[in-house]
């Protein structure tokens, strides 16, 4: 069967890989086939450019992928910026004393390097999760500068939803506060999002949004699987998540971004 070009998003986290950071053949053959058959394939996360770069070369991408929730678009070849947006400097500071002051454990991101006030976790789990630079500071407000691109915040699974819930009564107005993990809430600009930068790269590719699939599994995926032609939720994305979706895909430890591609790529 013959299916036009179109343009595939995937998250990565939950979605192509899982939670051990593991691609299974697969997917990755069916990402490869897909390719050389005309399709588009990007990379919608809410992780920061360079790990998600070292993902989408050895996928063989070269479509620009989307990091940071959305606050960026990256061109694969040329690794120049398509789209950025970050957070106001006087917000971003209130977001970072207002960590502090609540003792979380809070990160900022800023080009392309974390800043944190203490190491509360092994080496391994910045690695695995953050994979950037890593600068200690005594105060995350006043070391502050320039672009503000994301904050996150980890925390117990069994507390995130009230710490959400306090966030975006605080910020909610002012900026994108989403969660993005069981253990992750996450701040970026206002008006952020997958949805919003998956439309601005359809429209800088000539991609219409009817030959647009989005696949993701939580509920930082929701603005692009409502945007997109196709939505698609895994398998192992939560109820609220798979409610808004065309399509349930099989959940990420058994293929289900290959049958994604299978389904809606031509592939056999």
């Amino acid at each position: 069967m013959t299916v036009s070009p179109r343009l595939f998003a995937f998250d990565l986290d939950g979605t192509l890989i899982d939670d051990k950071a593991h691609l299974s053949p697969r997917v990755e053959t069916a990402l490869r086939l897909a390719r050389t058959s005309g399709h588009l394939i990007t990379i919608a996360t809410g992780r920061s450019c360079p790990p998600t770069m070292v993902f989408a070369r050895h996928f063989g991408l070269t479509t620009p992928i989307i990091c940071y929730q959305g606050a960026v678009i990256q061109d694969t070849i040329t690794q120049s910026l398509i789209f950025h947006k970050s957070l106001p400097l006087e917000l971003a500071r209130e977001i970072a004393r207002w960590g502090t002051d609540r003792r979380l454990d809070i990160t900022v991101y800023r080009n392309d390097i974390i800043y944190l006030e203490e190491i509360r976790k092994e080496p391994d789990f910045y690695e695995r999760w953050f994979g950037l630079p890593m600068v200690l500071v005594d105060d995350l407000a006043d070391a502050l500068s320039g672009e503000v691109t994301k904050f996150i915040v980890t925390v117990p699974p069994n507390e995130a939803q009230g710490v959400l819930a306090e966030a975006r009564a605080l910020f909610g107005d002012r900026a994108q506060v989403v969660r993005s993990h069981d253990f992750f809430i996450e701040f970026v600009a206002k008006g952020v999002s997958k949805g919003d930068a998956l439309a601005r790269l359809a429209a800088h590719l000539g991609m219409p949004r009817e030959q647009v699939i989005a696949v993701g599994d939580n509920e930082n995926d929701l603005d692009m699987i409502r945007w997109a032609g196709v939505g698609v939720a895994m398998g192992n994305a939560p109820r609220s998540v798979q409610q808004e979706a065309d399509w349930i895909a099989p959940p990420v430890n058994e293929d289900g971004a290959a049958e994604v591609l299978r389904r809606y790529g031509g592939l056999p």
